[in-house]
């Protein structure tokens, strides 16, 4: 929507390019430190050393994360043409981006394209916007960053004895673990994404008072994504993976028109601004998926559906889906003393059946400027003064996930379902229901209560801002796990689950001063949260009604507690010796937990909710200053508060299974009594399977503290840049983001923890992408 300035054509040049890392590495056991836990383990346990623990193999010794991380790279280049006149106006621009990962294989590349113009004559304005978008982008394949941390150092990551050609063990050294390099390397999944964006508009004076505005927008967004997977095995006890190639191609259009009338008038100190509008959207979407088996044992280097050995395999989708609005405004003040505004709206949407097609929204808030009273007059101390409070209700139904943007209350079926038969594995095809309908579904509320007062002193130098806040969120849509009988092979559908409450405070000071060479500002803010489900419904499952989600239930959503809660055994350390009450089959440096309900057994009974998943307390810093041609801009931020599962550290810390450790694993030992970490005892002893459980041994804080972004500047002055005609300004600058984290989470970042059920598991980390380091250098010129 950038416009340009009347006068002389100007033109505009911004570019960037860097560096990227990964963060942080883990501490992880190399060939012969592996080999010495796991010989421990498997002597503790009574079972015959594994080959290559026993008798390293010559010569191998692999650092994954070595092998899987990699140096990426990032540029950025923008060059924009403005200018205009008295009746008109234009920007022209266009951008490249490219950025390679930090790990093999993922990479993105955009195109950009944009062309903004203006015209007035009298009371007419008319005007568009359009930008154009391509972008290409290659995906990353499965877990790597929990892959990396499992597989095994004795393994290599190339094995000519392997179909495909990686390392994988074998009955010398038993692991289930994915050779993360070969993950990246056999599978190839690839999109490319052209979107066209844009808008017209006309606006007409009526009256001074009076103007009429039509808005029409289009979004044209099409698709094609690719796989295209080699022939090979990236995992111990996998069966051949046949070379495959799928083939998706769609289109999604979305055109929007809006009216609306303005009238905006004043009576003496009485200022009133009303809207009125109707708007209405239409969203249409169109979707092809071929796959095909079989392009031989070697390197495939020509993909095409026709090429494989089987019968391609076709299936699409296609939905439309509408919304209409009506909705007003009222803006009301009185001197700029007394405040009050109100809004209201109707939408219908076709995501709902008709029965429940219709929201109706609202809001209103007051304010009060106490220091345009007169009594106020004599506080020369305090610059500004305003008390405000509001109330709103806020609709949502534009929900995420496969089934978000089409008809919620339909079911949907595939009947192209793919399964590998019998020990020759062929490919037989069957049908199977992917989306459960939810005919009860309606529009998602939320209604908000908030009272601030902003106040400032010094002649606004120095604000202050505080905010309480209470949010319900009402009939929730939400996508609960559902009992696995109903068949359901897609996402789970969504369903009205009943109310959610957040509650806080929010504060915000800042401090300015311009008034000399040296001028710098900064900003602080801090807010707080607190979050509670107060009803979940009946269609939960249990008594009381609840939800489970995350890999074997790790949080439970109920009544009384978090959305997401934590849903964890008790752990208690390790049984001591001469300690009394261990159970049959344990003994000393075995796990211990707590047993809840006091039957004497350890069971789902046992679990707790326990830890957090919101944070206490998110902040933020800014600080920006300038001397000279020199600028420097700061920008810090943190939470404090919250827990993580680290499920990365699970696997790491199990025993039990078949993959690497942390060098720092620390277990128990006759000698070494003061430790929590269970003794070393091999898969097949209970213990080891008492070691397992999803308890509190895996809960970390995440809270932290990070130097998001650091940026110095230098803008050469213009006496030099007068020396080279054409050139306006000239400026260099070095940014570094994610430059510095203080943190206790022994992951790899804090920050992006999540889970694949949405916000019913939100504090776990399952090995997400973490958030990179960066340093570039830029130069931003003007013609």
């Amino acid at each position: 929507t950038k416009k340009g300035k009347q006068g002389t054509p100007a033109i505009t040049l911004n570019a960037s390019g860097g560096v990227q890392n990964i963060i942080k590495r883990l501490d992880l056991a190399n060939a012969a430190q592996w080999a010495a836990v796991n010989n421990q383990a498997y002597d503790n346990a009574g079972l015959p050393r594994q080959p290559y623990a026993a008798n390293l193999p010559a010569g191998i010794d692999t650092d994954w994360q070595k092998e899987l991380f990699k140096q990426g790279s990032v540029q950025d280049y923008n060059l924009g043409f403005s200018g205009g006149g008295p009746q008109s106006s234009f920007n022209v621009s266009g951008g490249y981006f490219k950025q390679q990962g930090t790990i093999i294989g993922p990479q993105f590349e955009r195109f950009t394209a944009r062309v903004n113009t203006g015209f007035n004559r009298g009371r007419l304005r008319i005007g568009q916007n359009l930008q154009l978008v391509r972008a290409n982008q290659t995906y990353v394949n499965n877990a790597p960053f929990i892959d990396v941390v499992r597989e095994l150092p004795v393994i290599p990551v190339y094995d000519p004895t392997v179909p495909g050609g990686f390392g994988i063990g074998n009955n010398n050294a038993i692991t289930f673990a994915t050779n993360p390099v070969a993950s990246q390397r056999l599978l190839n999944t690839t999109s490319t994404n052209n979107r066209v964006l844009g808008n017209v508009y006309g606006e007409v004076q009526i009256f001074d008072f009076l103007r009429y505005r039509l808005n029409l927008g289009l979004e044209y967004h099409g698709f094609r994504d690719q796989q295209r997977r080699q022939y090979g095995i990236w995992r111990r006890n996998d069966a051949t993976t046949p070379s495959y190639f799928g083939d998706d191609q769609g289109n999604e259009l979305f055109g929007q028109a809006e009216n609306t009338l303005t009238f905006d008038k004043s009576f003496g100190l009485s200022n009133i601004t009303a809207v009125a509008g109707y708007s209405r959207q239409r969203r249409s979407f169109e979707f092809t998926r071929g796959v095909n088996f079989g392009y031989g044992t070697g390197p495939v280097y020509y993909w095409a559906l026709d090429a494989g050995t089987q019968t391609p395999q076709v299936i699409g989708s296609s939905y439309v889906n509408t919304k209409e609005s009506y909705f007003a405004q009222l803006t009301y003040d009185y001197d700029q003393r007394y405040l009050f505004t109100a809004a209201y709206r109707n939408d219908a949407s076709s995501r709902f059946p008709a029965s429940d097609r219709h929201g109706n929204f609202g809001a209103a808030s007051v304010g009060w400027r106490v220091s345009r009273e007169k009594f106020f007059e004599g506080l020369t101390v305090i610059s500004d003064l305003k008390l405000r409070a509001s109330y709103g209700r806020l609709g949502n139904e534009a929900l995420s996930g496969p089934y978000g943007a089409s008809y919620l209350y339909q079911g949907t079926i595939n009947p192209n379902v793919n399964y590998p038969l019998g020990t020759s594995q062929t490919i037989i095809n069957g049908a199977t229901q992917t989306a459960l309908a939810s005919p009860g579904i309606h529009w998602e509320s939320r209604n908000t209560v908030n009272a601030g007062l902003d106040i400032a002193f010094l002649e606004n130098r120095l604000t202050l801002g505080a905010d309480y806040y209470v949010s319900r969120t009402l009939d929730a849509l939400i996508a609960p796990a559902i009992s696995l009988t109903l068949g359901n092979a897609g996402d789970n559908p969504f369903q009205r689950i009943g109310k959610i409450e957040n509650r806080g405070l929010e504060f915000l000071v800042g401090y300015s001063d311009n008034r000399k060479a040296f001028k710098y500002g900064i900003t602080a803010n801090l807010s707080t949260l607190h979050n509670e489900v107060q009803d979940v419904g009946t269609n939960g499952i249990g008594q009381p009604n609840f939800f489970i989600a995350g890999p074997s239930g790790i949080t439970r959503t109920e009544a009384g507690y978090e959305v997401g809660s934590f849903y964890l055994y008790k752990y208690l350390g390790v049984y001591q010796q001469g300690e009394a009450g261990i159970p049959a089959g344990l003994q000393a440096g075995d796990a211990k937990y707590q047993d809840t309900n006091n039957d004497g057994v350890i069971n789902e009974k046992d679990r707790v909710h326990t830890g957090r998943v919101f944070p206490k307390i998110q902040y933020g810093f800014n600080l920006t200053a300038s001397y000279g041609g020199f600028d420097l801009a700061v920008f810090l931020q943190g939470i404090q508060g919250n827990d993580v599962f680290n499920n990365t550290k699970y696997w790491t810390d199990r025993i039990d299974q078949t993959g690497n450790y942390r060098t720092d694993l620390n277990p128990w030992s006759p000698t070494n009594t003061g430790s929590d970490t269970p003794r070393l005892v091999a898969a097949g002893a209970s213990a080891a399977n008492n070691s397992q459980y999803n308890s509190t041994r895996w809960l970390e804080s995440g809270s932290y503290m990070r130097l998001k972004n650091l940026q110095l500047g230098y803008t050469v002055p213009q006496a030099i840049t007068n020396y080279v005609k054409g050139i306006s300004r000239l400026r260099i600058y070095a940014t570094g983001q994610n430059v510095f984290t203080a943190t206790k989470y022994s992951g790899y970042d804090p920050e992006t923890v999540g889970g694949t059920a949405g916000i019913l598991v939100r504090g776990l980390d399952e090995g997400q992408y973490p958030n990179v380091r960066t340093f570039t250098l830029g130069i931003q010129a003007g013609f």
